[in-house]
């Protein structure tokens, strides 16, 4: 996947620019978030399971806007 794919990706998810910035760092497009549980993406990214939840939630709404 381009960068500019990955980019467009991630901007339809409705989070904060710096949580975006950290899933990027990390490789993690919409789609890839939602093969982890909240557990698991909170072990990941180094933050609390709520955030992990909310980048959860994000990543599935979004998939019910974008194919």
């Amino acid at each position: 996947m381009t960068t500019a794919l990955k980019a467009n990706d991630e901007t339809e998810m409705d989070l904060a620019d710096g949580i975006k910035e950290l899933l990027t760092k990390h490789g993690l497009i919409r789609t890839k978030v939602l093969d982890y549980s909240a557990g698991e993406l909170s072990s990941l990214l180094n933050v609390d399971e709520y955030v992990a939840i909310l980048i959860l939630n994000a990543a599935k709404s979004a998939s019910l806007i974008v194919p």
